[in-house]
């Protein structure tokens, strides 16, 4: 069979960190790594690039730069075309990658993080289903909904069927970076006081932002609660009140921006524990990470998360920020071993690859 051609089609905000895009440049970095031929077209390379650079086929990836995706958009022969979308947006971004994939003669893939119909049954603020609405013109043009589990699968299915029938359905759980994960685990990092979180105050409300101080207690005196929050960082307010509540606790904080991949898996590596409070996640990188790197986590009771890491996390009831401290306080006081084969099975840069070009040479 002969190597597929993927073009990535997709807005890369400068020095801006986010999980769709991350997923993306995995898309890319796994399908380079089996060999196929990989066109990335987005306005800027993204921040995190850098974290690929030790794997041999990053330097195959051909990035085109554009500014509203006409100009330095290159005519290339390409069997698939996936659009990496953004909530809202201009409209024409989707227009175009719809003529772009008739032009050059590929196959319309959009890569969906989540359906409107399932965020807005699990997130405690519903957003308007016409945030979605570029998704659902690539929907009606396009030939693959590809989804990243099987639940957001379920969902896709039940929303996007209704705007074309001839549209088909696949789900691909994607990998960490594991390249460098391996690398960290390799070494023999000592565990620490401390707390990992990963988490934006933008657009927050699903991902538990706003409820960090109901972790706080007493049980965890002396900890630091290290909070990884992008490179938008954290608002003045937000940060004075979570520090005057954190003092109450002699709890301390630390706040990394932008960090490294490498950096990323020491900070979780050396962590007693990973809060993740989320209300909804397409995916979840953070539970997958925390395993990967032999830390506890504790999540909220989500479908995905039981789906992506079975009943290695501690899970508590959802919105019950109680239940989740105490869950916390046994994450961090069991210090059990929580690495698990399947990790490795599934969430490696290889198998990520494996598992999408067996996707695509099926459409």
């Amino acid at each position: 069979m002969s190597k597929l051609s993927v073009g990535i089609w997709g807005v890369n905000p400068k020095d801006i960190y986010s999980g769709g895009r991350y997923h993306a440049l995995m898309m890319a970095e796994a399908l380079s790594a089996k060999g196929c031929k990989v066109s990335y077209i987005t306005t800027h390379v993204p921040i995190f690039e850098t974290d690929f650079r030790p794997l041999a086929s990053h330097k195959d990836i051909q990035f085109y730069l554009t500014k509203d995706f006409e100009e330095n958009v290159p005519q290339l022969e390409m069997d698939f075309l996936v659009v990496v979308p953004n909530l809202g947006g201009d409209p024409q971004f989707y227009t175009k990658a719809i003529r772009y994939s008739e032009q050059v003669g590929a196959k319309l893939v959009l890569l969906n993080f989540e359906s409107p119909n399932w965020f807005n049954s699990l997130s405690p603020v519903p957003r308007d289903e016409s945030m979605w609405d570029g998704w659902v013109e690539i929907a009606k043009k396009g030939d693959l909904i590809l989804s990243s589990t099987g639940e957001s699968n379920k969902y896709a299915i039940e929303f996007y069927s209704q705007f074309q029938s001839d549209l088909k359905f696949e789900f691909c759980y994607p990998s960490i970076n594991s390249i460098v994960a391996d690398k960290v685990n390799s070494k023999s990092i000592k565990k620490s006081k401390k707390i990992f979180m990963s988490t934006r105050f933008f657009l927050s409300s699903h991902k538990g932002a706003d409820n960090i101080t109901d972790l706080f207690c007493s049980d965890f005196e002396g900890y630091t609660f290290a909070l990884m929050v992008g490179g938008m960082g954290v608002p003045d307010k937000v940060k004075s009140a979570l520090e005057k509540e954190a003092t109450k606790f002699g709890i301390n904080l630390e706040y990394h921006l932008s960090v490294s991949d490498e950096q990323k898996f020491k900070l979780i590596a050396s962590s007693s524990a990973v809060a993740f409070p989320s209300f909804f996640e397409g995916f979840g990188y953070p539970p997958v990470e925390s395993l990967y790197l032999n830390t506890p986590c504790v999540a909220f009771d989500l479908q995905v998360v039981r789906e992506t890491c079975g009943e290695d996390v501690y899970y508590a009831r959802v919105g019950d920020w109680e239940d989740f401290r105490l869950k916390l306080k046994n994450a961090v006081l069991e210090k059990v071993n929580v690495k698990k084969d399947f990790m490795h099975e599934i969430y490696t840069i290889e198998n990520f690859g494996h598992r999408l070009v067996n996707i695509l040479s099926r459409l």
